[in-house]
């Protein structure tokens, strides 16, 4: 009896420990006299670029891949817009020196198993803005040098495809396993198009401007301005839902399999909004703005802080608990935070400009496997117990 009571008590404070908040550790990924910036993170794997001798002089790419930190370019031009998945990773390099501008942007993919880097484009007009979703890749391509004819490409792991062919401009694609969405301007204002792994559909036909749209799986979130402000919009495979409605605007949405954020005016300043796919939830509620910036299943990370932009800090929203927790308690800015299931990754003036990672204490993996431990050694003493002398 006395051990039942025993395991009893103990699961009991097992979960009302994972309903708490979450405990981090943080790491500095980089610690040296360069410019480390705009990290993204998939898993463990963190990707970033590091500047040498300027912002538009001589970016390299640099990747953790949960131990070691390694440089993935070397050479003496611009690499831009890096972006990850799991260990691969894509990125945008202007393929001449930055003086006068006379070269273009191409697509590079690099697969971490086996160590190669892919040139995806080769041609004279500008290719940039990729996206990553396992071995599918899209961009947006300035055809033929004009500037106003953006088209969108999409590369599936073997051959590359055109999506678009018109003269008006395709802009900002997102990329869900074989599934792409993005922007169109028809002259009038913005719509949304997807891409479903075969055939391209219009999404949205209207006099209003639908932009910012993001992608997972078939569900597609946009922002829709009207004539007095902005509003949030999911199409979910088959119907199309207005998930605001207010007079303030609404801006940055993004979404996961079972979840929707964003970041609303709320007259005051900006707050984080999630949508669960029952109700809307207001998550923030303070006097200075949130900036909302990556999202990972019922997770999401923004940062916020000071009216002067001096001291931003990076929060994480727990959503299985609705538990938000602040990573970032220093008087140097901290931004820029994405996130992969409870890791996070930020760059931060520290002082300079470094890459830090926060990861949970115990993982979340670990509490999962010591608690069906304890339920089943519950089980089994509760067994004992009933079976007859």
């Amino acid at each position: 009896m006395k051990r039942v009571v025993f395991l009893v008590a103990l699961l009991g404070y097992f979960y009302a420990e994972c309903a708490g908040a979450v405990e981090f550790e943080v790491t500095r990924i980089t610690n040296n006299s360069v410019f480390d910036a705009e990290p993204r993170i998939s898993g463990e794997y963190v990707i970033w670029r590091q500047e040498h001798g300027g912002e538009f002089d001589n970016n390299e790419i640099w990747l953790f891949d949960g131990t070691t930190a390694f440089q993935i370019t070397q050479n003496n031009v611009l690499e831009w817009t890096q972006r990850i998945d799991g260990p691969n990773a894509v990125w945008a390099r202007y393929d001449g020196p930055a003086a006068g501008w006379s070269h273009d942007w191409e697509v590079y993919y690099y697969n971490h198993d086996s160590q190669l880097t892919t040139r995806l484009t080769n041609n004279d007009y500008n290719d940039y803005h990729p996206e990553l979703s396992g071995s599918n890749v899209t961009w947006e391509a300035r055809v033929g040098g004009n500037s106003r004819d953006h088209e969108i490409m999409f590369f599936d792991g073997s051959a590359t495809r055109q999506l678009t062919d018109d003269s008006r401009e395709d802009l900002s694609p997102r990329i869900s396993g074989s599934s792409v969405v993005w922007q169109k301007n028809d002259g009038h204002d913005g719509e949304i198009y997807l891409f479903d792994g075969t055939n391209v559909s219009q999404l949205t036909n209207n006099e209003d401007d639908d932009a910012q749209a993001e992608i997972s799986g078939s569900r597609v979130v946009w922002k829709r301005f009207d004539s007095d402000n902005s509003e949030i919009y999911l199409f979910d495979g088959g119907t199309e839902t207005r998930l605001t409605n207010n007079s303030f605007a609404d801006t940055k949405p993004r979404v996961t399999d079972t979840d929707v954020f964003w970041q609303g005016y709320d007259g005051t300043d900006y707050e984080i909004f999630r949508y669960d796919g029952t109700n809307t939830i207001q998550v923030t509620d303070n006097l200075f703005d949130d900036y909302l910036c990556g999202v990972s299943g019922s997770n999401a990370v923004w940062y916020g802080g000071g009216d002067d932009e001096a001291d931003y800090e990076v929060f994480f929203l727990d959503g299985a608990t609705g538990v938000t927790t602040r990573l970032t308690d220093n008087d140097y800015v901290d931004k820029d935070p994405w996130v992969s299931g409870y890791n996070v990754a930020w760059f931060a003036r520290a002082p300079g400009a470094e890459i830090f990672m926060a990861k949970p204490v115990p993982e979340p993996a670990t509490l999962a496997m010591l608690g069906m431990g304890l339920v089943g050694l519950l089980v089994l003493a509760w067994r004992r117990k009933k079976k007859p002398a």
